[in-house]
């Protein structure tokens, strides 16, 4: 069905009068009725009809009108959201908050720099269901935090680099009067987090477990603000990424402590739906992505890690 068939006929419905109609729609009087012959063809049905020098819709014709109105409506709607992403690419980007709003700030910062006339939009949850808000189709691409390298089922990813946790509390806590911090130094003091799901978290309770410590009790806020102003009143600690630490220290006043193990540490990944890098702004993201993380790298020697091997896509 011709969408030209769909707007003679709503025009001449409106005018009952095919020289009107054809001046309105700019087309020969001619072509007015040859659209209208094939639509009533097409569908089977008559759709006017002459009653002396008068045009009449028929019954079947006043029936069609409101589908007829509808379908050139819907495809007028899908015309202009393609000509609105053809000329304004969007981007949705999952991960957790600590991700999005703090590790990888920024990183999105300068992306949104580079691409002023792209529009995005940052889906949050619990670093670990992010992989579900991918297969869910509610992100076209996620930052991630895992322990490995390895792939995530049925999903593709690149790995940007890896970076440890950094432990903070407020500027008055007597953990920041030490040298070094041991793990025996922090037993006792409570953790606040936004959830008990975070690699972080679970992996901070089970190595403290597995010295036979334990935390002065654990506290789940949802929200890095709340996280943050808990830690600031209380003595008690928070886990922030490495490359969030700045930004936390200038939004909430918090500082680090001087602790440092190998086994808090983690691999900062870009994922994907298998097939998503025929996307031009994923591809753009993931190229981007690579660049900073490099840059970062270069600039936090034996601290920000890079990976083994790394695939980026090709220009």
């Amino acid at each position: 069905m011709d969408t030209r068939q769909l707007q003679t006929f709503i025009t001449l419905s409106e005018t009952l009068n095919y020289q009107r109609a054809a001046d309105q729609l700019q087309y020969a009087p001619s072509s007015l009725f040859k659209h209208i012959q094939l639509l009533e063809e097409e569908i089977g049905l008559a759709l006017f009809v002459k009653r002396g020098r008068q045009l009449e819709l028929t019954r079947e014709g006043k029936r069609f009108l409101p589908d007829a109105k509808r379908m050139l409506g819907e495809w007028e709607d899908v015309l202009r959201a393609a000509r609105e992403v053809g000329e304004m690419p969007a981007l949705s980007i999952g991960g957790c908050e600590l991700n999005t709003s703090f590790a990888v700030r920024g990183l999105l910062q300068e992306f949104i720099s580079a691409y002023p006339e792209m529009r995005f939009m940052i889906t949050t949850s619990p670093n670990a269901d992010v992989p579900d808000i991918l297969n869910h189709a509610q992100a076209d691409l996620s930052f991630y935090y895992s322990t490995s390298e390895r792939e995530v089922d049925g999903l593709q990813s690149v790995t940007l680099y890896s970076e440890p946790v950094v432990l903070m509390v407020s500027g008055d806590h007597p953990l920041l009067e030490k040298e070094r911090v041991t793990w025996e130094d922090l037993a006792g003091f409570p953790v606040f987090h936004p959830h008990d799901t975070c690699v972080f978290f679970r992996s901070y309770t089970r190595q403290l477990s597995a010295r036979g410590l334990a935390p002065g009790g654990t506290s789940f806020l949802g929200n890095m603000a709340l996280v943050a102003e808990q830690a600031r009143k209380s003595a008690s600690i928070m886990l922030v990424p490495y490359m969030a630490q700045g930004v936390m220290q200038e939004m909430y006043g918090i500082e680090p402590i001087a602790f440092t193990d190998p086994s808090l540490r983690f691999w900062e990944r870009i994922q994907y739906r298998r097939g998503g890098e025929s996307n031009l702004s994923i591809r753009r993201m993931i190229r981007f992505a690579v660049h900073y993380a490099d840059a970062q790298i270069a600039a936090n020697p034996g601290v920000i890690l890079a990976p083994e091997a790394r695939q980026p896509l090709g220009d």
